[in-house]
């Protein structure tokens, strides 16, 4: 059954952790760094009193935050959590050997940063065709409510790699079509 390029990407979560973390990521980040949110959704820098500066916002939505400032906001997040220095030093492959997983224990959700971050590990992981996950520990402990958002979780990740792998061949699909040898 043939599929549109809309149709396989709708739905289709392309970030880095859940979209409740990104929220939650970003209004942290934004309140550290002098942004803050106004009516409409806009999102402004701002001075010491809370005043808005410059003449056109950063953007409109958290979701257009995350998007503009999800690499500061991952490295400022490896940064606080890890030894790493950067998001970009935690996940590169080489910097602590083939074998390495890190341990962020996400035991009973009590600093939800911590689940964040392994999400945007194991997705990077992904994008470099890694096998290697981080390990969360141990799920003894956790109540109903952070078992049932680890399984819809863990189920959305499943679907997002189905529509990836139908995109992928969608395209591959489109390519032999398109293809025209004399440059026409």
């Amino acid at each position: 059954m043939p599929y549109t390029l809309a149709q396989l990407t709708a739905g289709v979560p392309l970030d880095y952790v859940p979209e409740e973390y990104e929220t939650k990521l970003s209004k942290a980040y934004a309140r550290k760094h002098g942004y803050a949110g106004a009516q409409g959704g806009w999102i402004w820098r701002v001075d010491a009193a809370g005043v808005a500066t410059g003449r056109h916002p950063v953007c409109q939505g958290w979701r257009s935050f995350w998007s503009v400032f999800k690499y500061q906001i991952l490295d400022e997040l490896a940064a606080e959590l890890t030894a790493w220095r950067s998001f970009a030093e935690f996940t590169h492959p080489t910097a602590h050997g083939a074998t390495y997983r890190p341990t962020l224990l996400v035991k009973g959700a009590k600093d939800w940063r911590y689940d964040a971050l392994a999400c945007a590990y194991d997705h990077q992981m992904k994008l470099q065709h890694d096998p290697r996950r981080a390990y969360r520990g141990a799920r003894d402990g956790m109540d109903a409510a952070g078992k049932a958002r680890l399984r819809r979780v863990f189920v959305a990740r499943q679907e997002a790699d189905r529509a990836r792998a139908q995109l992928v061949a969608a395209q591959r699909h489109l390519d032999t079509i398109f293809f025209d040898p004399k440059g026409r």
